[in-house]
């Protein structure tokens, strides 16, 4: 438990029930809750990205806070990602992939008892995070892909019908992990906030809606070792700043935001080893919002000691020696979040205090 950094007010830390864990498919990666059958309870979307078992697992809620056993949907290779939204405007809530190895974006459409479609692909690049929002105004979501190898994020507007049209793409930095969506610059428009995490120049990339679904040019920001960006206002003026994993660097940035989609200079705050994504969330019910974030310890990685693992087009790379294999065809990428055995992060709790 860490409290909020500046302030030396007493906490009320959050407590938790002891933990059930449900089956889904190998190395699940990315969780996404939403009331999928329309029941009212929420249900729990899973992408699993271990091979042989590429798909999203999805447990509807038995309504009690427990789970059904999962039922598994087909996604392109390796899925990273899972994001829900009402794609096709029919009341139901639909389900979409970032899948890093066939270098698309799948989309599964509701058919409205919490099963889904055969999925649709469409061709993204190296996409290894989505985010999802009315990006255009025309109240249909929309799709923003953090695409990896090109540095840049990718965005699918959707034609209403839950089919998306070919993708349009910003240049952000290098190296691009994360993605999120929120108005940072009070105008009602939807804007972008990307995590940069090459190491010779890791920036967090700011990119402000037009109002028609296109984005201005990039503005960077100076980060530490940005992997993933959320956004939410952490200091109640109703401004939008920033929160940033930083991974190998054990701590999250907040950036501050100014009004008007410009931000100050970063602040961190330490964590615990390998912190690969965090949330906002009042955790503690004082009305004041909260950092959670995920803490990949090293025994839980590849190996032992240094965490993370780079991917390289034929095999995996710890400190300049092969230790596990991998599938041809990918571009060299960090993976700071990959857990060989297919275990979640264990999760650190900052609660703030002011």
């Amino acid at each position: 438990m860490v409290p909020g950094a500046g302030s030396s007010l007493a906490v009320s830390v959050p407590s938790f029930a002891t933990r059930k864990s449900y089956a889904t498919g190998k190395i699940p990666v990315s969780v996404a809750i939403a009331d999928l059958n329309g029941d009212g309870k929420p249900d729990v979307a899973v992408a699993n990205e271990g091979a042989e078992s590429e798909s999203v697992s999805v447990l509807l809620n038995r309504g009690d806070g427990r789970l059904q056993p999962r039922r598994d949907y087909a996604t392109g290779l390796e899925p990273s990602s899972v994001v829900i939204g009402d794609l096709n405007g029919d009341g139901k809530l639909d389900l979409a992939t970032a899948n890093e190895d066939n270098h698309t974006v799948s989309v599964l459409l509701n058919r409205g008892d919490g099963s889904f479609r055969a999925k649709r692909d469409y061709p993204a690049g190296f996409v290894v995070s989505l985010a999802i929002g009315d990006l255009n105004g025309d109240g249909k979501p929309d799709l923003a892909g953090a695409d990896w190898s090109s540095g840049s994020v990718s965005v699918f507007i959707n034609k209403g019908d839950g089919s998306l049209q070919p993708k349009h793409t910003y240049r952000t930095g290098t190296e691009t992990e994360s993605v999120a969506i929120g108005d940072l610059n009070d105008d009602g428009k939807p804007d972008l906030a990307a995590a940069n995490r090459y190491a010779g120049r890791p920036t967090v990339s700011v990119l402000l809606n037009r109002g028609d679904g296109s984005f201005s040019a990039k503005h960077d920001y100076a980060g530490a070792d940005p992997v993933w960006v959320t956004i939410g206002d952490l200091n109640g003026d109703g401004r939008p700043e920033l929160a940033v994993a930083n991974f190998e660097l054990r701590s999250v940035s907040v950036f501050a935001n100014n009004g008007d989609g410009t931000f100050r200079k970063r602040r961190d705050y330490a964590t615990g080893n390998g912190t690969r994504s965090v949330a906002i969330g009042d955790l503690n019910g004082d009305g004041r919002p909260d950092l959670a974030t995920t803490d990949l310890e090293a025994e839980h990685g590849f190996g032992t000691g240094q965490q993370g693992c780079w991917l390289r087009p034929t095999a995996c790379i710890r400190n300049g020696k092969r230790t596990c294999t991998a599938r041809d065809r990918r571009p060299e990428r960090r993976r700071p979040g990959g857990l060989s055995d297919g275990r979640l992060p264990r999760p650190l709790y900052s609660v703030g205090a002011g």
